[in-house]
């Protein structure tokens, strides 16, 4: 699932700065810090809450020398706080470095980005380190969505269904069948890529009425707007769920126990991704947005026409 969001983001990603010079260092700088004051705070208010799990509900004693390599999302370093945060790092990295594949991307044919998604598809199968560079594909594939829907257009309704189910299919099961061994990793994040991408097609396009409807339901509409936190807090809510749960369930009640555990797990996850997006994630947007204004307006201020008649009237 977690490629469903990369895709995404490089969608989202490269219509936020659809009219930005990506030659200038402020769009570039700008760009990275926003991403870096969006990503970062709830990133590590998951690690604290993990912290506060370890003390409390495990008593164990807490990695503290990791703990530095960790608010840096050293992905190794993770594993005993939270680990499914490696995803952050990847985007936090892919971030980085999005301007880049954007300009080439822009100012290239479709022939180009066609060999820019070959070439990152290979990178994908054969490039282990830096490690996010095998998920390129993905943020790639996002970029190019207005390339691909027409072709999701060009094809009739009921053919855009069952792709829409075989779409749905290579988001969930490569994933299963990476974890039995009977897929390698590259192929996994290709596949998905590809499910992921025909799907977001499709809900753009004009096969994709009911299920844009359905998605502009406010219970899923809010859903999508805390599911960052949803994503960081969820492993920790589900360990102190099950650790709850069974503290007072006998374990010869397994089913009973496992369905209050999940109930409880889904209770916590969204009341704390809830107080999460209104206290940490939201505020932090914001600033993201006074961060990158202040540094867009510093520089029209100091290049500003009217500015420099001032200064020459008062030189004068």
């Amino acid at each position: 699932m977690v490629v469903l969001f990369f895709v995404l983001s490089g969608f989202v990603l490269s219509e936020s700065l659809s009219n930005s010079d990506l030659l200038k260092i402020r769009t570039i700088g700008g760009f990275a810090l926003k991403r870096l004051t969006r990503l970062m705070p709830i990133a590590w208010a998951a690690i604290f809450f993990q912290i506060i799990f370890i003390l409390v509900y495990y008593r164990s004693p807490v990695p503290w020398e990791k703990l530095p390599a960790a608010l840096a999302l050293n992905i190794e370093a993770l594993q005993p706080f939270d680990g499914p945060l490696w995803s952050l790092r990847v985007e936090v990295a892919a971030s980085l470095c999005f301007p880049i594949l954007l300009f080439v991307n822009r100012y290239g044919t479709f022939a180009g980005r066609l060999l820019m998604l070959f070439v990152l598809c290979l990178v994908t199968k054969n490039v282990g380190n830096p490690y996010f560079v095998k998920w390129l594909v993905a943020f790639q594939c996002g970029i190019m969505i207005y390339d691909f829907r027409p072709l999701t257009d060009a094809i009739t309704r009921t053919t855009a269904k069952v792709f829409l189910l075989f779409a749905v299919l290579l988001i969930l099961l490569p994933q299963n069948l990476a974890e039995f061994g009977l897929l390698r990793s590259p192929n996994m994040i290709l596949m998905q890529t590809m499910g992921a991408t025909y799907l977001i097609c499709f809900v753009l396009s004009g096969h994709g009425e009911k299920l844009t409807a359905t998605l502009n339901i406010a219970s899923l509409r809010w859903l999508g707007r805390i599911s960052f936190s949803l994503y960081a807090f969820h492993i920790v809510l589900d360990s102190v769920a099950k650790w709850t749960i069974w503290g007072y369930v006998p374990p010869e009640r397994y089913l009973p126990a496992q369905t209050l555990s999940a109930l409880l797990s889904v209770i916590l996850s969204v009341s704390t991704a809830t107080v999460a997006y209104v206290l940490i994630e939201r505020p932090s947007i914001k600033l993201a947005h006074i961060i990158a204004g202040r540094i867009m307006r510093s520089r029209s201020h100091l290049t500003s026409p009217s500015r420099s008649q001032d200064r020459a009237t008062e030189m004068r």
